[in-house]
This record gives C-alpha cells, structure tokens and sequence, in this order.
C-alpha cells in the first residue's frame, strides 16, 4: 500500500506493489494529486508496470520518482526519472515542485 508523508509525497515500495498490485492502483487514483517515490532498491517492478504508475502520477500533474542503486540504473528507460537513493528522490521532488510553482515546465 502506498504510505502518505506528511508532505504529499506517497512511498511505495517494490516489494509491496507486487503483491497488492490493483488495490495499489486503485489507492493511488483515488489519492489523486500526490508525487509518488517508488522504492525499487530491494525488487524491479516490469517496465509495463512502471509506465502505467507513470502514468497515473502525470495525469494529476505530479512527479513520479524511482529510487534504484546505480548498477541497476542503466536497465530502465530514459524517459523515467530514476535516482539511486530516498533522498535524492525528495530532493528531486521538491525541485519539480519549485518549478510547477514558478509555472515552468520541461
């Protein structure tokens, strides 16, 4: 299931998205407008998988951030936004943020 930080930031781990896969779906659009860290340091999610949860995050306007260790980095798409640790991952966030807020898109 996907635990909801304090400050909107929904963390999902590997793991737990694998077993829950459709009740994860549902929660993350009935969550609606939240940046989601996907922590994929102890197990892969496919690539499939990844772009619907995608996706989902970007339809809201919002971020949607991998945490992977750098060996494993190059065996995902470019076009996914992937950083080897949770707190690079809220960095990058808050950096998306800073620039939604400013009205720049990239």
């Amino acid at each position: 299931m996907i635990q909801l930080e304090e400050n909107e930031i929904g963390i999902l781990v590997a793991d737990q998205f694998l077993k829950e896969k459709s009740s994860t779906i549902e929660a993350l659009k009935a969550l609606g407008a939240v940046d989601v860290i996907l922590d994929c340091s102890e197990h892969t999610v496919s690539v499939k998988d990844l772009k619907l949860l995608k996706s989902l995050v970007i339809a809201n306007s919002r971020c949607f951030v991998m945490v992977i260790p750098t060996d494993r980095m190059q065996d995902f798409p470019e076009e996914l936004n992937v950083v080897p640790t949770r707190k690079e991952a809220e960095d990058f966030i808050s950096f998306e943020r800073m620039q939604r807020d400013l009205g720049i898109e990239l």
